[in-house]
């Protein structure tokens, strides 16, 4: 039992160091960087949250050079948290300057992939009620698109939406 446990502590260790995740508070937040960064709001308590850290280590390797990641411990720094509305964890969250896009998928490194890839390149448009009547309503005859009614407070559409971005890239 004792050579399991020094295993996972130096699985653990090895791990940290390879990754790209930078611990944050208010001193180093990058709210107003000029680099992107995608930002994990948790509480150390919570299981989701350690079940995405190893998750976000591997993006952070994936996307070195690309994307800054950090994680905020919301339990200690809970001003921060309020300020951006924290309402559940683990939330993730990309900053790009002004820009602020919450990420919505499973927390896997493969979906955060996905979730940064379609931040640069989208492959889903937003409608309103007049560009839905030019770009559906008025489309070419030869040309095909699917459409979502979506909520954000939705849970099932929220657990679609990764799956819907995935299939508009075939």
């Amino acid at each position: 039992k004792g050579k399991k446990i020094l295993y996972d502590i130096l699985a653990f260790a090895k791990e940290s160091v390879n990754s790209h995740v930078t611990t944050l508070g208010p001193q180093n937040f990058p709210a107003s960087d000029k680099e992107p960064w995608l930002v994990d709001f948790f509480a150390p308590w919570c299981p989701p949250c350690r079940a995405l850290l190893p998750e976000l280590r591997k993006a952070s390797t994936l996307l070195y050079g690309q994307l800054k990641f950090g994680t905020l411990d919301c339990t200690v720094h809970e001003g921060l948290c309020n300020m951006y509305n924290i309402q559940a964890y683990p939330t993730t969250v990309v900053f790009n300057q002004s820009s602020i896009h919450e990420y919505e998928g499973h927390h896997s490194a493969e979906q955060i992939l996905e979730f940064i890839e379609d931040l640069r390149n989208p492959s889903v448009v937003s409608l309103t009620p007049s560009t839905f009547n030019e770009l559906v309503k008025q489309r070419k005859h030869d040309e095909v698109w699917m459409v979502d009614f979506y909520s954000p407070w939705c849970h099932p559409c929220q657990v679609l939406m990764p799956e819907w971005k995935r299939m508009a890239r075939v």
